[in-house]
């Protein structure tokens, strides 16, 4: 007899209106963080398959947050980055919270040092997203 898988309560979330950006190119990955992210109650989500396309949705404006993959083909993460800090009229400013399977000691470093708040190994945790969000958004505990 094999046990029933346990289910993991989630405490619910009290979400204003905030709109998160997930930058990936696997689309398993997008998928994922789309999946958690409407999980804790956040159904504002863009989703990009590159650096390049990033940019172009932050240079928009009124992205609040946004997860970046650091290894990605052509513009990577890190450059991603700091293209999007260098645009000074993006309004608001996003947080931009690097997802990342570099674990390496200074990989943190150097996604803090291009401009990312934040830092999130793979593969991510329901936990960690919710701790980004409560840290980083006018996210609250419901």
């Amino acid at each position: 007899n094999a046990a029933a898988p346990a289910t993991v309560a989630v405490p619910a979330l009290e979400a204003p209106p905030a709109r998160i950006l997930v930058a990936d190119d696997s689309p398993l990955n997008r998928l994922l963080l789309e999946a958690m992210l409407g999980k804790l109650g956040i159904r504002d989500v863009v989703t990009v398959t590159d650096g390049e396309e990033a940019v172009a949705a932050a240079a928009g404006g009124g992205i609040d947050l946004i997860f970046m993959d650091v290894q990605m083909p052509g513009v990577d993460g890190h450059e991603a980055t700091r293209r999007i800090r260098a645009q000074a009229a993006v309004s608001p400013r996003p947080v931009i919270i690097a997802v990342t399977a570099e674990a390496m000691k200074g990989d943190r470093e150097r996604c803090l040092d291009a401009g990312m708040e934040d830092y999130l190994t793979k593969p991510v945790r329901l936990d960690e997203v919710r701790r980004v969000l409560l840290q980083w958004t006018g996210v609250r505990q419901a």
